[in-house]
């Protein structure tokens, strides 16, 4: 299960339970509080050459028009191979057009036409 927040990304391995609870296994952070993850989408799961694992992409696009991608995978007893933390660096990844979509700096939304 991918949990995707404003400034981070949760993990949670399901094959790791304990008395009914889930923990979250890895965590991918923004680098930096001021940039905020607008979306994200898994993109399907790819079998690796020799079919031992399984590895599936986490694209996530930040407002300030960086698409960025995770690789997970998962091995061939059904796990996570990462764990821990890691950081997304906002400079890495690819420029994405973002015209027309605005950076959300708080209070009232702008009403249509102005």
């Amino acid at each position: 299960i991918v949990a995707v927040c404003g400034t981070v990304v949760h993990v949670f391995d399901l094959k790791r339970t304990e008395n009914n609870s889930c923990n979250a296994t890895t965590h991918y952070a923004l680098a930096y509080e001021d940039v905020l993850i607008r979306s994200a989408t898994l993109i399907g799961s790819l079998s690796v050459d020799d079919g031992s694992a399984i590895e599936t992409k986490l694209a996530l696009l930040l407002d300030t028009g960086r698409l960025y991608f995770i690789s997970l995978t998962i091995d061939e007893e059904g796990n996570l191979e990462d764990h821990g933390e890691s950081y997304i660096e906002i400079g890495a990844g690819v420029s994405f057009p973002t015209a027309g979509i605005r950076r959300y700096c708080g209070g009232d939304p702008v009403p249509k036409g102005s």
